[in-house]
């Protein structure tokens, strides 16, 4: 855009430069993805100062009537994962600060990117911890919570906030500060955990054929399954760790969530229910279809370990399953909340051994098309999009907590 423009601002009022900046070609397949332009040197433009930052026009090209196009989330579609986004790869001193996974109600588990000083060159002096209450805060003395002298410790645990209020936390390495994170705390006495499993956790999905023997195996694949078609059942099993969550901790509630990015093709209900058997993810894929004989199919959990019932091995107790999930024909993408308290509340009292989930219809009638995908865990061995590392889990615990700092991403 080479000119202001605003939301009331009508199309032959809009200013832009007609050479193309950047072009993607989109089919006309079903599955929800995201969409992505090289704007790089618009963006470093922006930066300097020359241009002005007047935003970018999307168009048809070439623009005809009665072609149609993509419809595009804005800014204001309720699920505010998939609205628009800019992501920017850039060369600073300052370091990364990740978003904590672990909330006490009185501050954050902080952790961070080690200093390289890769744009100065300049040698580590300290690291500074800020907290506000202020959005896009200036540090200061007046919100200066720690100072580090080792360039080696990155990570810090907040003890001095207030409970049940958000706050905005930032870490100046020597005078470059990093982005801001935003977290709202728990209520006095509790802590909050979000667990989005790496390179330990493990999803995959069987499915049964009433013509023919399915040997393949599908823990390599970028999505789980759960449903009936006219020749398969499919279900879903889900695991990861508890973390650091203590031994003995009282669940208060958990949570495991999963992004389902295909419009449904049909009604129906679905439940987690707490996995009795050990079972291996598999390298397979839905798109070749190997068997591997290393992961869980319909007839066992792992490479030449049969489940006791075809299918996979589940407890269907009152406190082993969630409540059902019932969704409707022609719902659109959206995210699924199981309520697994009951399941983490065990585990974490070490009464039945934490196997992970299984995911599956109340009807398994094999008629229709009515399977449903979900983008599943982003394992850090799989190149998963920010969009599809839609799974999480969280569950709210009774303090105290005794935790050991996650190691921190890099930037």
């Amino acid at each position: 855009m080479t000119a202001a423009w605003s939301p009331s601002s009508q199309t032959q009022q809009l200013a832009y430069d007609a050479a193309v900046l950047s072009s993607t070609s989109v089919t006309l397949d079903s599955p929800y993805r995201w969409i992505n332009w090289n704007v790089t040197s618009t963006a470093q433009n922006w930066y300097t100062g020359a241009p002005p930052n007047y935003g970018l026009l999307l168009k048809r090209n070439p623009d005809v009537l009665g072609a149609g196009g993509p419809a595009l989330p804005s800014a204001m579609y309720a699920d505010t994962t998939v609205v628009p986004k800019l992501d920017i790869t850039y060369n600073s001193d300052g370091v990364w600060l990740n978003q904590p996974s672990t909330l006490h109600s009185n501050g954050a588990d902080l952790s961070w990117s080690r200093y390289t000083g890769a744009l100065s060159g300049a040698q580590f002096q300290k690291y500074e911890v800020h907290r506000s209450a202020t959005k896009n805060f200036s540090p200061s003395s007046s919100t200066l919570l720690t100072t580090i002298s080792d360039v080696a410790v990155t990570s810090y645990r907040d003890t001095t906030a207030s409970p049940s209020k958000t706050f905005f936390y930032a870490v100046v390495a020597n005078s470059s500060g990093s982005n801001q994170v935003q977290v709202s705390l728990p209520a006095d006495g509790q802590a909050t955990k979000v667990l989005q499993p790496g390179a330990e956790g493990q999803d995959t999905y069987n499915y049964y054929s009433p013509i023919s023997v399915i040997c393949s195996t599908y823990g390599a694949s970028d999505h789980v399954s759960v449903g009936t078609d006219i020749n398969r059942i499919s279900r879903s099993l889900i695991s990861f760790p508890l973390g650091d969550i203590p031994a003995g901790a009282t669940i208060q509630s958990a949570t495991l969530s999963l992004y389902h990015f295909e419009t449904l093709p049909a009604a129906d209900t679905i439940r987690a229910f707490r996995a009795t058997r050990s079972w291996g993810e598999g390298t397979g894929t839905s798109s070749n279809g190997a068997c591997t004989a290393d992961g869980a199919t319909w007839y066992e959990a792992t490479g030449g370990v049969n489940w006791t019932t075809q299918g996979g091995d589940f407890a269907n107790g009152a406190n082993d399953q969630s409540p059902p999930i019932s969704f409707a024909a022609g719902e659109a993408p959206k995210w699924h909340d199981f309520n697994i308290t009951g399941l983490a509340q065990q585990w974490a009292q070490a009464s039945a051994p934490n196997l992970g989930v299984l995911l599956k219809y109340d009807n398994e009638a094999i008629v229709g098309n009515n399977i449903i995908s979900w983008a599943p865990p982003s394992h850090s061995r799989r190149g998963r999009r920010t969009i599809a590392a839609s799974t999480k889990w969280s569950s709210t615990s009774t303090e105290p907590w005794s935790e050991r700092p996650r190691p921190p991403r890099s930037a």
